[in-house]
């Protein structure tokens, strides 16, 4: 076990709020959201720091072959950032990194007569790509969407395939309805997005296409984490606040309808062609209000077993079990639901609630994590400040 601290300690940096670990357990990515250096470089002057700011930076760990880590880099963004490593995903070898940075510009304004919109404006957010050749890291392409809007908040989730040659990242906060610079003025503000891009060649990113939920609404979040398979060929996408019901429709007032962010999740199958097309929705197997069903994915190496998180989920019992589900209970202890695919299709196959922990917004299932055989859950209320079961 080792304890990890970053090299410019500080107050208010949120450092941890997000890890990544590269498939070798060799190197790991911690993000700091919400550090406050003025740096635009990797490995820079990590003294300046203004305030308030929320730049943020990702620090790189290396463990060695005496078992003891240390910090390897300092990433900063060259392009600037605002919220500069909230998402964090490595590829395979890891040796690609993909950090989001949701609350910055998306594409920089050249001059003071850029109207916001088609890239611009703040919280457009984007993706920052980074490279490592031996144990140097370098920036190879900070990526925005076009068309994207102030406050989409691309790169509030990220994603990236084993080879690191395609990458999808959320932008939760997109709206639809109209032609407005600022998408949370939209009529459907928050329904949400997930862009997939493709590497053409050496730091040159295509988008390959947007997906949104198939019925949209405002507030949904679609793409509030997002999940590929290994070889690419699947995409995971959480929308835990999505207000359908069982059978995929919107009824009116979803809380009359008792659908009010129950969530879904969304499982896309990749084409031929390099698009991706919807093969399956899930909903947990009792929609019911405040479940945020989706707010967490975890996928095992081959994409055999899907755990999902719904951390507002209402259960009756602290205690492993089998199906049927428990009935309802005490609000936001949180639930894990764990699907196995046969085929084309998934099958409910476990619901897990933690045992002794306390009663009421323990928040279960905030993060999950698994290869197949082992799954790790994390609870951000539990009262001995979160908790991690295996």
């Amino acid at each position: 076990m080792a304890r990890l601290k970053p090299s410019n300690p500080g107050y208010r940096k949120y450092f941890g709020r997000v890890v990544a670990i590269a498939p070798d357990g060799k190197t790991v990515a911690v993000g700091a959201p919400e550090e406050s250096s003025k740096s635009k470089t990797i490995n820079g002057d990590q003294t300046q720091e203004v305030g308030y700011a929320v730049y943020g930076a990702v620090y790189v760990f290396v463990v060695g072959p005496d078992g003891v880590w240390s910090q390897q880099a300092y990433l900063k963004s060259g392009a600037g950032a605002g919220e500069f490593g909230t998402s964090l995903a490595f590829s395979a070898d890891g040796n690609t990194l993909a950090v989001g940075a949701p609350s910055a510009f998306g594409r920089e304004y050249p001059d003071a007569s850029q109207v916001l919109g088609k890239g611009y404006g703040f919280g457009a957010g984007r993706v920052v790509i980074f490279k490592r050749q031996n144990s140097t890291w370098s920036e190879s392409a900070a990526v925005f969407v076009d068309e994207g809007r102030q406050s989409d908040h691309f790169g509030a989730s990220v994603t990236i395939a084993a080879d690191g040659k395609t990458f999808a990242a959320g932008a939760v906060s997109r709206g639809f309805g109209d032609t407005t610079p600022d998408a949370l003025a939209s009529p459907l503000a928050n329904s949400g997005a997930v862009y997939v891009f493709v590497e053409d060649s050496p730091g040159v990113w295509r988008k390959v296409q947007r997906l949104r939920a198939p019925v949209t609404h405002v507030n949904q979040y679609f793409g509030y984490v997002s999940k590929l398979s290994a070889n690419a060929d699947l995409l995971f996408v959480g929308a835990p606040f999505d207000n359908t019901n069982a059978a995929g429709e919107l009824l009116g007032d979803p809380v009359a309808a008792n659908t009010l962010d129950s969530g879904a999740v969304f499982i896309y199958a990749r084409t031929a062609d390099g698009t991706f097309h919807l093969a399956k929705r899930l909903k947990s197997p009792q929609v019911s209000a405040l479940r945020s069903f989706g707010n967490s994915i975890a996928t095992s190496g081959d994409s055999s077993v899907l755990a999902i998180g719904a951390n507002v989920e209402a259960v009756e019992s602290f205690i492993e079990v089998s199906l049927p589900a428990k009935t309802l209970g005490s609000f936001g202890n949180g639930e894990v639901f764990v699907y196995t695919r046969s085929s084309t299709d998934w099958k409910l196959s476990a619901q897990i609630v933690p045992s002794g922990v306390g009663s009421f917004e323990t928040r279960f299932g905030s993060e999950v994590s698994q290869d197949g055989s082992v799954l790790a859950v994390g609870f951000a209320n539990a009262s001995s400040k979160g908790k991690a079961p295996l």
